[in-house]
């Protein structure tokens, strides 16, 4: 009988459990498929230990989602075909049974150089239109003197295009180098994220390294993107006011686009006591923390940091009456200033303050941001958290940042 009453008991808070979280243990369910894996076209990893030692330290970055290891896809192409010598659709299948979401694939080709193709660059970035820019949008203004909110701290490795030419003294010589191609791939879209033609067996590494950086912010979004707003009667009233250059105002609360020169500020206005939390995701793979920041010590009477925020009250970042404003950087022109520039803003609602966010993953002064190789890490982790608290909210942002130019 006591054992009939315990099974009766486990069955009763299972039932309520799934009453009470539908939504997010199926999204949890969901983020458990999120996998990156690097994928070895033509068995060259054998021969460039030191690149798949950087590609196995990029799944493993990921290891609280669940990754698939390289040394798993290498088994699954001869289980599957039979051979370790795949094309890019071949890899693709491979990574479909695998049930990975993000695949990278790494081919080598053995080139002859001759004083012929010495002046060719190696280094060629893919003009996807799906492909976000590397960039800082915004920059903060102090009475006319501009500085960018969001070089606080370095900004992580950039790929170098630099020409690797034979010396004069090798012009009449012939020899042979291998040239890497990556294309990383989500395979649930179904879209190239990032592709590289050509690259020297010297900057494969760093560009291992550039795409891992790359999917720190592509991951997060995901994760953020799949946070669905609840059905609790919770408003937060999130918004973004742009004014223009000829001062034109207008509000966003959903989607829009600002333009170079724009000023922004975040308006929002709770129904509820508690804590907001206005997370700035840009495709750059900053994540800043625009909300609570240490600008209000500036603007707050007495001096205070008041974290939380009231039911009722109007708030806006930066205040009217501040000596600061948030404006839109112009954007680099480049061969790529067709492509998608869009940033993400998520403000998350919760009942009680959550000070591990800033203790464990933002620091710095004025807006905190998080490292660059930790902000997927961040996201799952505030994820999970919110599955356990049922009094909290979510409303998004996003914004397409164009240039000047390309606007007229």
């Amino acid at each position: 009988m006591k054992i009939s009453n315990i099974l009766k008991y486990i069955i009763l808070l299972t039932l309520l459990s799934l009453s009470l979280y539908p939504a997010e243990k199926s999204d949890i369910n969901k983020l458990k498929k999120i996998t990156v894996a690097t994928i070895d076209l033509d068995n060259h990893f054998k021969i460039n230990k030191d690149l798949r030692k950087e590609a196995v330290r990029t799944i493993n970055r990921y290891h609280y989602l669940k990754q698939k290891r390289t040394i798993v896809v290498d088994r699954e192409k001869k289980k599957l075909l039979g051979t370790n010598e795949l094309n890019i659709e071949e890899g693709l299948t491979i990574a479909s049974n695998l049930n990975v979401r993000i695949a990278i694939l790494v081919d080598s080709e053995r080139i002859l150089i001759t004083n012929e193709n010495t002046n060719v660059r190696r280094n060629t970035l893919s003009n996807n239109p799906k492909e976000y820019r590397f960039s800082n949008n915004y920059k903060i203004v102090f009475d006319s003197a501009s500085n960018n909110i969001f070089t606080n701290r370095t900004s992580g490795t950039n790929l170098s295009l630099t020409n690797n030419l034979i010396s004069e003294n090798e012009s009449e010589e012939e020899r042979y180098e291998f040239r890497y191609n990556f294309n990383v791939v989500d395979i649930e879209t179904d879209n190239i994220l990032k592709e590289y033609k050509s690259i020297s067996s010297n900057q494969a590494i760093s560009t291992i390294q550039g795409i891992s950086e790359y999917l720190e912010a592509y991951l997060s979004k995901m994760i953020f993107d799949s946070f669905e707003e609840r059905n609790n009667n919770i408003e937060l009233n999130f918004e973004i006011e742009k004014v223009s250059s000829d001062n034109r105002t207008n509000s966003i609360s959903s989607r829009g686009e600002v333009t170079e020169g724009d000023s922004i500020s975040f308006k929002f206005s709770p129904n509820r006591d508690g804590y907001l939390y206005i997370f700035a995701l840009q495709n750059n793979g900053n994540m800043i923390l625009m909300h609570p920041n240490d600008f209000n010590n500036f603007v707050n009477t007495g001096n205070i940091q008041k974290d939380e925020i009231e039911a009722g009250k109007n708030y806006i970042i930066p205040p009217e009456d501040s000596k600061f404003r948030i404006v839109v950087s112009p954007l680099p022109i480049d061969e790529n200033s067709e492509i998608e520039n869009i940033d993400s803003f998520y403000a998350v609602y919760m009942r009680r303050n959550q000070k591990w966010i800033v203790g464990q993953y933002f620091s710095g002064d004025g807006f905190k941001m998080v490292s660059r190789n930790r902000t997927t890490e961040f996201t799952f982790k505030l994820k999970k958290a919110l599955k356990l608290k049922y009094e909290w909210q979510i409303e998004k942002i996003y914004l397409n940042v164009v240039s000047k130019l390309k606007d007229k």
